[in-house]
């Protein structure tokens, strides 16, 4: 298991990455903190093997903390809104492996994390991804935006489940093949402090509630698919996210 550390002074960015790699075999996200001096702190503190570093962190910021930690470094990747060469260029001199230009797609994250893993030393930096746009918060937004007209209640914790399963399948069908119980379950359940038991439980019972509450509802979103009972989870969970998808591209 790779240890990976955040330090950006985004806290959504840095929950987002979170989410993102929790569902990642053989990463384990040891935590986020949001200035230079706690970086510093926390890198000595628990040993990450990587640490995704942002430029402009405040206190200390991201060339600062390459010259505190000088001689005790895990792997970098930075991170960062800068796009001047000369910038770049003092984070891989100071012992980064990899800059990558914000903004940027998650997928393009794991793939630069994977390769810095699997190689001894990797100095490039890329700005060809400038213009990139993820926009992860306007997906949240969507999604989030769904689940209510459906009638799931966000104070329900199967509420923040099933916002996390659509958001990872919208990204990653291949969690969605992989199966719920394989894969997802047990994720979210390690992120939850919980079991997958309780994850089911949880969106389980979202589920029945919203349907008991606004059966018209649901059937009014797929007339064609929901007729006279709730959904199961897996159902719900595939429609949902062929759902947001297309509301997504109609946009």
């Amino acid at each position: 298991m790779v240890s990976v550390m955040i330090a950006d002074n985004n806290t959504e960015l840095c929950n987002i990455i979170e989410r993102y790699l929790t569902f990642q075999p053989e990463l384990e996200v040891l935590g986020s903190v949001y200035n230079g001096l706690d970086a510093v702190r926390m890198v000595r503190e628990q040993r990450p093997d990587l640490l995704i570093l942002d430029i402009g962190l405040p206190l200390l910021d991201g060339l600062g903390v390459l010259d505190a930690l000088k001689g005790e470094l895990p792997k970098v990747l930075v991170i960062t809104a800068f796009s001047k060469e000369e910038i770049i260029q003092a984070a891989l001199n100071k012992g980064a492996s990899y800059c990558l230009i914000k903004p940027f797609y998650l997928s393009v994250l794991e793939e630069q994390l994977r390769a810095i893993i699997a190689k001894e030393e990797q100095v490039v930096m890329d700005t060809n991804l400038v213009g990139i746009h993820l926009e992860d918060n306007f997906v949240l937004n969507q999604i989030e935006n769904f689940l209510n007209e459906i009638g799931i209640r966000s104070n329900l914790k199967g509420y923040e489940y099933l916002r996390d399963i659509l958001y990872l399948t919208s990204k990653n069908r291949a969690l969605l093949v992989d199966g719920l119980t394989k894969n997802l379950y047990p994720n979210l359940a390690k992120r939850f402090n919980t079991s997958p038991e309780s994850v089911e439980a949880a969106i389980r019972g979202a589920l029945n509630s919203a349907w008991n509450e606004n059966e018209k509802g649901f059937v009014a979103v797929f007339p064609k698919s929901i007729k006279r009972e709730c959904p199961t989870n897996a159902h719900f969970i595939i429609l949902a996210r062929n759902e947001v998808l297309k509301r997504l591209q109609q946009i």
